[in-house]
């Protein structure tokens, strides 16, 4: 059995992996080490947190893995020391992998697997607020060296999209793509960027929630879909997007003026709407075009792209599988556990089985909360959740620190932010709170034993456990939980909650049943927008200094606002 590390060190959601003797025992982001939102090109701080918590020394590990080429400024121990040792595995297929692995349904065969990756690099610098020099991504074109395991091990092309097919037991891929729906997306988000002042690191989910305020309009409708074609005939999409989103070469932020100026008439809500619709049919239409020639029961998907939990919601809803799974960590943060996986199921080490949950990040042992407790606080005491109810019955804003932090874009209970969801001027304060977009939606944290009351949930309840897909809210429940509910279309992005997966979450959502009727909170994530998820003590203690938060669960204490030194 061996030790391996994954990593990546792309231009975002840079970060390690590690795999002992089988078991998934750790994936840690850069980000949230380095509190700088979606760090890329080094995993130095995570690399040095992994070795030191798993007391790992490098020499004895057997396998370094990654899905990116070595960019020369790169300058962390495994790239110095260890690039002998370092094999690399195609990108998308990490993502493909990952996804399959996690879904469980390979027990099931007859799988459709599809990736779909936003694309140019330079789009994502442009949005995300990154300079760097053309001169790095010019020479990462020229110099990637990517491969598929087993069947896919000779194709070299660099590419932002896969969709391949399980059947057998084993991974068949059908084609690959470049230019997508994805950078189609991106390519929408930049001009809401240039023209609506749209901004912050997450662009494209503020796309989303302006999109459910918008209406159809058949010139901005048609003005998306003729930029991004399939073909069926070549299975090649056709890209008529900018040349700059093409090459990578933006000069002065330049983008195809005709267009934008043409889309400048309208509302940036109908824009954005069009835009979503366009991407929901486009990819509504590629997947049926696969699946009339292989039959598959089952889909999983994986990418950035997939971050979309509207066309998520669309896949299951209107596409005949049934089940859908989406990979927890779509985004590149899930890129060094898939290569890890990759080498792992290689050397046939690694069992294919459903993911029971993802808190896989960094844990703080009780001696050191009590210390920080004991320095910080000038009052504190152990709690009960009985503490904790009464607190969000108030409407006091909850932070949660406890146990491992989550692996994946969302909070889901150990690094979250609580609050009750009746009262419907709590979406609006708590925006003001975190400083979010108004138009972004709070999640529900949902007990599993009531979500068929609630939700029009009838299938895909697995990956509803990790906040990736939207579903119909029940018109009962509209009124009565209004601040986890999208107020346009009346849909929500649930988190659904198993004692197994979470014992801790599944009590305090049971004692807050007994005691209000309701069995939800809202959910969202402990950080100020376009900040790092909190990874640390100091910084929950700090979103407390400065009122992000009204109390604090701090591992096993409780902590206000009032007795903090």
């Amino acid at each position: 059995m061996s030790t391996i590390i994954g990593f990546n060190i792309g231009i975002h959601d840079a970060g390690v992996s590690l795999i002992q003797d089988g078991v998934i025992k750790a994936v840690y982001s850069e980000e949230r080490f380095s509190n700088h939102k979606m760090k890329g090109f080094t995993i130095s701080k995570s690399l040095d947190a992994l070795i030191k918590d798993y007391q790992l020394n490098l020499d004895d590990v057997d396998h370094f893995v990654t899905s990116t080429s070595i960019v020369p400024a790169v300058e962390d121990v495994i790239t110095k020391n260890y690039r002998g040792r370092i094999q690399y595995y195609s990108h998308q297929y990490c993502h493909a992998l990952g996804a399959l692995v996690f879904s469980g349904f390979h027990e099931k065969s007859d799988v459709m697997v599809l990736t779909l990756d936003g694309g140019d690099f330079n789009i994502h610098n442009l949005i995300h607020g990154e300079v760097i020099d053309n001169n790095v991504f010019n020479w990462l074109y020229k110099t990637i060296d990517q491969h598929w395991w087993g069947k896919f091990k000779n194709r070299h092309n660099a590419c932002e999209g896969s969709i391949s097919v399980y059947k057998n037991g084993e991974l068949h891929l059908l084609k690959d793509f470049n230019a997508n729906y994805g950078r189609l997306y991106l390519f929408g988000a930049t001009m809401m960027i240039y023209y609506y002042r749209v901004t912050g690191t997450n662009v494209e989910g503020k796309i989303m929630g302006l999109a459910a305020k918008g209406q159809y309009n058949e010139h901005i409708y048609r003005t998306f879909r003729n930029l991004c074609v399939f073909n069926k005939e070549t299975e090649t999409f056709e890209n008529h997007l900018p040349d700059e989103c093409k090459t990578g070469n933006w000069e002065h932020g330049r983008i195809l003026d005709s267009i934008l100026i043409f889309l400048s008439k309208y509302s940036k809500e109908d824009v954005a709407y069009n835009l979503q619709k366009c991407v929901e049919d486009g990819c509504i239409e590629l997947i049926e075009f696969y699946q009339s020639k292989h039959m598959c029961k089952y889909i999983c998907v994986s990418g950035g792209f997939f971050a979309n939990v509207k066309v998520n919601q669309v896949i299951n809803e209107k596409l005949n599988f049934e089940e859908i799974f989406v990979m927890p960590a779509m985004n590149d943060e899930g890129i060094s556990l898939g290569a890890a996986l990759s080498k792992c199921v290689e050397l046939g080490e690694y069992k294919f089985e459903p993911i029971k949950d993802v808190y896989l990040g960094k844990q703080y042992d009780m001696n050191t909360i009590r210390r920080f407790v004991k320095v910080r606080c000038m009052n504190y005491h152990p709690y009960t959740h009985n503490h904790i109810i009464d607190e969000l019955k108030k409407g006091k804003v909850v932070g949660v620190f406890r146990g491992r932090a989550e692996f994946g874009p969302r909070s889901l209970g150990n690094r979250s932010i609580l609050v009750d969801p009746t009262d419907k001027e709590t979406f609006t304060k708590l925006n003001e709170k975190l400083n979010r977009s108004d138009v972004m939606p709070f999640a529900p944290v949902i007990l599993e034993e009531y979500v068929d009351d609630i939700l029009y949930c009838d299938k895909s309840k697995h990956t509803a456990e990790f906040m990736t897909l939207c579903y119909n809210v029940r018109p009962e429940w509209v009124d009565k939980i209004p601040a986890v509910v999208n107020r346009y279309d009346n849909t929500c992005r649930p988190q659904i909650v198993k004692k197994e997966t979470n014992e801790w979450l599944h009590t305090l959502l049971t004692k807050y049943k007994e005691a209000t009727g309701i069995p939800v909170l809202l959910n969202t994530s402990f950080n100020e927008h376009c900040s790092p998820i909190i990874n640390e003590p100091l910084q929950a203690w700090h979103g407390m200094r400065d009122k992000l938060i009204d109390v604090l669960v701090l591992e096993d204490y409780i902590i206000y606002y009032d007795r903090c030194k």
